[in-house]
């Protein structure tokens, strides 16, 4: 990993539950109802006996495979999260950052870890924001407050040797298009077909030329680095959010995790078919920024106002040279993703196509 998260804050995780049972996605029931009686009863949350499970499947998600179970005799749900990333995810950077967020009241805490995923709390209550929901104002700059607040969560350091801290951006690009140079697909298949048409090369030369223009006083913090809708949740009550699945989270320019939301705007992890007619227009950018920096304001207690708007357009600025980057990082997650899980519950070779030809809209 190109940084390091203070141990301190993932202390809790030596004493976390673990169990070396797997999740069988064959026997939902069953493999629930041995995970939640081992890992909570060594635990001692409360008493759970087999046989009263619940298992409500959550739909939504394209990485992984989401359960709620729900006991008889407990009235605290909790999430089942089966990983499903193919080997993209460091597992044990990610349960780090997740615990760290968790003590910092950002993220829902966990009952413990089994072979291929977590128990998690659940939130009750809340709902899954749609693509169509980000582009009310309110809730946008509520998104940017709560962005802010977990940008400042988790301390990062730089490796030893060096004097900052290190984006996992170029690195994680370098990785996906290396998979991605190497992907195979079934010959005369629509996924093979698409693959084909994938100018890798030209891909390379547009990072790093944009890259080139990446400065080195853009800020680093520890980025979600996926905020898309699916990836918040409401109380329609209050209306508090909460920030989750920070799986892909790490060191990386904020800008880049702010222009990865705004892309977010058009959808497109739920049926593979982005919208782009739904991206936030220059007013709504500046608007997001702008409560986005207020947040950082009043963390670091600064009240000089004076240079605030010329702050706004530096990183309205920054974010726009993320955008295009955004659609590469994902793209090529999403050839990677084809590859090693295969299309059919997902088409990731028509969602990377769809990025690809809205960086070429862009360009033009």
């Amino acid at each position: 990993s190109s940084y390091e998260i203070a141990m301190e804050h993932a202390s809790q995780h030596a004493h976390l539950p673990s169990t070396s049972r797997a999740f069988d996605l064959d026997a939902p029931q069953d493999s629930a109802e041995a995970i939640i009686y081992e890992l909570c009863r060594a635990k001692q949350h409360c008493k759970k006996h087999r046989g009263t499970l619940k298992l409500q499947p959550i739909l939504g998600g394209i990485t992984n495979k989401l359960f709620k179970a729900t006991l008889a005799d407990d009235d605290c749900p909790i999430l089942i999260r089966v990983y499903g990333d193919g080997g993209l995810i460091n597992r044990v950077t990610e349960i780090k950052s997740f615990l760290a967020l968790a003590e910092a009241g950002l993220g829902p805490g966990s009952y413990g870890t089994f072979a291929n995923g977590r128990l998690e709390h659940f939130f009750e209550g809340f709902r899954t924001l749609s693509p169509s929901d980000l582009c009310n104002k309110e809730r946008s700059l509520k998104i940017a407050s709560q962005l802010a607040q977990s940008h400042a969560a988790i301390p990062l350091h730089p490796p030893p040797g060096q004097s900052r801290v290190v984006p996992s951006l170029w690195g994680q690009l370098s990785e996906w298009m290396q998979g991605a140079q190497q992907a195979a697909f079934a010959e005369k298949t629509l996924e093979a077909t698409t693959y084909a048409t994938i100018d890798l090369v030209r891909i390379q030369d547009h990072i790093e030329e944009l890259k080139s223009k990446v400065e080195s006083t853009f800020e680093i913090v520890f980025c979600h680095n996926d905020l898309l809708a699916a990836n918040i949740l409401e109380d329609p009550v209050t209306g508090t959010l909460k920030l989750i699945d920070f799986e892909y989270g790490g060191a990386n320019y904020r800008a880049f995790d702010i222009a990865n939301h705004f892309n977010e705007w058009a959808g497109g992890t739920e049926d593979g078919k982005p919208d782009y007619e739904r991206l936030p227009t220059e007013t709504q950018k500046y608007d997001f920024c702008r409560a986005y920096l207020s947040e950082r304001r009043q963390q670091h207690e600064l009240l000089d106002h004076d240079e605030e708007e010329e702050e706004v357009k530096v990183l309205v600025d920054q974010v726009n040279l993320f955008l295009i980057l955004n659609h590469y990082y994902w793209g090529l997650w999403a050839v990677n993703m084809g590859c090693t899980k295969g299309c059919e519950t997902f088409p990731y070779l028509s969602y990377c196509k769809q990025r690809l030809l809205q960086v070429e809209r862009m360009s033009q």
